[in-house]
């Protein structure tokens, strides 16, 4: 495990849960993007009921063994149970097809048999 400089948890997995004890399920946020129908507003730092999008997600990946989030490092909520790590896709901004392959790569969740499993599409 890493840390930040505030010493937060930078390993890309939950404090605490499933993703703690070998959940088997890996997280990839895609949250790049240049918001262009947006008029240049990040999106995931819009707030909804109170919290930004990216809080909202995070939030949901409780049982993950991971999560990643691709796209540039911004804030988070320090109470959340899950510190994701942190990737871009090569170069930035290329694209979904780029940031899913970017996440890939971090992945922590055991697998089975002869290869890597991925949730159907």
């Amino acid at each position: 495990m890493t840390t930040s400089a505030a010493g937060d948890r930078t390993d890309g997995r939950a404090a605490d849960g499933p993703a703690a004890h070998g959940a088997a399920y890996d997280v990839i946020v895609l949250a790049g993007g240049g918001a262009r129908r947006f008029g240049g507003t990040d999106k995931v730092l819009l707030p909804v009921g109170g919290r930004t999008m990216l809080d909202r997600v995070l939030a949901a990946c409780v049982g993950a063994a991971s999560v990643t989030v691709v796209g540039p490092r911004r804030p988070v909520d320090p109470s959340l149970p899950v510190r994701p790590r942190w990737t871009r896709e090569d170069p930035p901004g290329s694209g979904p097809l780029a940031a899913v392959a970017a996440g890939l790569g971090e992945g922590r969740a055991r697998r089975g048999g002869a290869g890597r499993r991925h949730a159907p599409a």
